[in-house]
């Protein structure tokens, strides 16, 4: 399966950078076993969420109140999405323990200016979950040491804290979209 859902390659309108990341990685990890998409920080437009409802069921995050009436009603294309106003640390924590053995694709993009969560959500997938093969991706890694932003050198050690087997990938996507996740044999 491609992760593609159009032509449209980063930087072009309409495309869709966090799919292309994780089409990246398609042939180096499985992905079945993933039934579900947490996004932490649902953007301007509630796109991404959407596009991801073409593979995934999708929980949508956004602490901002204008951005989520925007497109709280907004439906799924092929599995519900699950619109939330709250902050995205407590409820990827209330998810994961909700569920602690499910699998998820995970995405870190909650953020106000150089306030980053990513240090705060990546001890929650740590210490919330039975599983330590989630994939996760992270937007805006181009801020890494400004704020709260975490240094490479800090994501790396968090990601390893949590699986050492874990690889750690600048995709080249975007504002250094990471990805990481787990080779697996298909």
């Amino acid at each position: 399966m491609t992760f593609l859902v159009n032509d449209k390659i980063w930087p072009e309108r309409y495309s869709v950078p966090f799919l292309e990341v994780l089409e990246s990685i398609r042939e180096e990890t499985n992905t079945d076993d993933i039934k579900t998409f947490i996004e932490c920080g649902s953007g301007d437009t509630g796109y991404n969420a959407i596009q991801f409802s073409n593979f995934f069921n999708v929980i949508s995050i956004e602490n901002n109140p204008d951005l989520h009436n925007q497109y709280k009603n907004k439906k799924g294309t092929n599995h519900e999405i699950k619109w939330i106003l709250g902050d995205g640390r407590e409820n990827l924590k209330s998810t994961l323990l909700e569920n602690p053995d499910e699998r998820f694709l995970i995405l870190l993009d909650d953020h106000n200016g150089y306030q980053s969560f990513i240090k705060e959500e990546m001890e929650i997938i740590n210490s919330c979950s039975n599983r330590n093969d989630h994939i996760i991706i992270i937007d805006d890694m181009d801020e890494a040491g400004k704020g709260s932003y975490p240094t490479i050198k800090d994501l790396n050690t968090m990601t390893l804290d949590i699986n050492k087997e874990y690889i750690i990938k600048n995709s080249g996507i975007g504002k250094d979209i990471y990805i990481i996740y787990t080779r697996s044999n298909k």
